[in-house]
């Protein structure tokens, strides 16, 4: 019987967020007679998905540090981790998946020192930095370049970010792919799932995405508010969880409009929240692709998104891409709550490019070429 190749998957958390989503994915529809998933977490609790990563067959292992922050916080993470791959050498390939260049690069050289093959995967195109940390990344981007055997990104703009100029030609675009058939089929539950959160009558503008600066969810609330001001019947659903979840809600009450918006947490049937919707909304600072406006449109959504969400992302004519501007977006949202509210169903062929089988088959043959 043939071995299977171990892959070490390197993210360091295991939330509800996007880059966690496409792993999982990845790791439900590769043919797991040939591969299996390790993932390295630093996190000493119980995550979003645990549960299913054992049943899976993968394993969750966690890198204990005593000091949760600062200097020795890093340098702990850092040898843990290397005494952690010393030890465990059934993994053979160590897949980095990357939002800064300025960060991580140690777990990297480590992976090079004790001779592993290494992936590296750029999910993001900035991250808020000073003067200092620009010259840091863009050392770091040699060293991630020249120290790693693959390099991945889930879109151009990501590969840009993450690598040098003289390697881009080698980096190979892996879309964040997902189980389509879920997202074209998710309208049967959409009465029972708005008669669960008594939205039978209003018009639900939805927004998916971890509660953080990047994702600009405070932005939503501003023009939301606007809309409220001369509209009845609307309803505000967010879906996630994050950091800046209590002052967003402190922020709701500011505002006055509790009875207008809900927080929802992380699902695992997240289709269901798309068929809830009758618009999405991602007005995001900066995204590595912005897979949720991807699952919204193939959900039949009109799709709003900022600037700063990749050309990639549009797979639809039910798409739009906005300047990050309050009244704009006022008067672009009033335009389509005018419209007959339906669900959208035309694609561009590069929808394709998001079918997790056909992703899947290409990491299958990534691993098989470095084991």
């Amino acid at each position: 019987m043939q071995e299977k190749i171990c892959v070490l998957q390197f993210i360091g958390k295991l939330g509800s967020g996007g880059i966690e989503a496409f792993v999982m994915n990845v790791f439900r529809s590769i043919d797991r007679t040939k591969i299996n998933f390790g993932f390295v977490t630093f996190q000493e609790k119980k995550e979003f998905y645990d549960d299913e990563i054992q049943l899976l067959g993968g394993k969750k292992h966690v890198v204990t540090q005593k000091w949760k922050g600062g200097i020795n916080g890093a340098f702990e993470r850092t040898f843990s981790f290397f005494i952690f791959l010393k030890e465990h050498k059934e993994y053979k390939i160590v897949h980095i998946h990357l939002s800064d260049p300025a960060r991580a690069v140690q777990y990297i050289l480590i992976a090079k020192l004790l001779r592993r093959r290494i992936i590296v995967h750029s999910h993001a195109t900035s991250v808020p930095g000073g003067f200092c940390k620009k010259i840091i990344r863009r050392i770091n981007k040699y060293l991630i370049y020249f120290c790693s055997d693959i390099q991945l990104a889930c879109s151009k703009i990501a590969a840009n970010w993450m690598y040098p100029r003289l390697g881009q030609e080698n980096v190979q675009i892996i879309q964040n792919a997902f189980d389509l058939n879920r997202f074209f089929n998710c309208t049967k539950n959409r009465t029972k799932m708005r008669d669960e959160y008594n939205l039978s009558g209003k018009y639900v503008i939805g927004n998916i995405g971890r509660l953080c600066q990047p994702k600009n969810q405070r932005f939503i609330l501003n023009f939301y508010k606007k809309l409220c001001d001369y509209r009845e019947n609307l309803c505000l659903l967010i879906v996630g969880d994050g950091e800046l979840k209590k002052s967003l809600e402190e922020y709701v009450s500011t505002l006055e409009i509790e009875d207008k918006v809900i927080f929802a947490p992380p699902q695992t049937k997240i289709e269901d929240m798309y068929a809830v919707m009758d618009l999405f909304v991602l007005p995001s600072l900066y995204e590595g692709l912005g897979i949720v406006a991807v699952e919204a449109q193939v959900s039949g959504l009109m799709t709003l998104v900022s600037e700063h969400v990749p050309s990639e992302a549009q797979v639809s004519n039910h798409y739009l891409s906005i300047p990050l501007n309050v009244d704009i977006w006022v008067d672009v949202i009033n335009t389509q709550i005018s419209k007959k509210n339906i669900r959208y169903k035309h694609f561009f062929p590069k929808l394709k490019n998001f079918d997790i089988k056909e992703v899947s088959f290409q990491m299958l043959q990534i691993y098989e070429s470095l084991k």
